[in-house]
């Protein structure tokens, strides 16, 4: 039952707040009162991930970063200091790719932003 309520919880975090690492959701979670161990964040985000709720992104070597799968979109991430920014996605899928059914994708572009040009 604590797993599905922790799970609950991090929907709701992910909804005010856009791409988070587990020790974000640890501090988000922390601010709120609530107590949670980080095996307890990870499993249940592997298990949103599961449920084609939440993706799971590497931008860079450090960690992972966790959104909702409600909006598509692209990220756009500065290589020199590392800010993400988010695009609307310029690339609509087809069913197959060859033999290949597509269900989903995520288009990151890297390059510099704006005030690192």
């Amino acid at each position: 039952m604590a797993e599905k309520a922790l799970k609950l919880i991090i929907v709701e975090i992910l909804k005010q707040n856009h791409l988070l690492s587990v020790a974000e959701f640890l501090d988000v979670l922390k601010k709120d009162g609530k107590s949670y161990n980080k095996t307890s964040v990870y499993r249940a985000l592997e298990q949103l991930i599961s449920e084609d709720a939440v993706c799971q992104h590497h931008f860079s070597s450090s960690e992972a970063s966790y959104e909702l799968r409600e909006h598509h979109h692209t990220h756009l991430v500065c290589k020199k200091c590392g800010k993400i920014q988010t695009a609307e996605c310029h690339y609509h899928e087809t069913p197959k790719v060859g033999n290949f059914l597509v269900e989903h994708h995520h288009v990151t572009l890297f390059g510099l932003c704006e005030n690192c040009q």
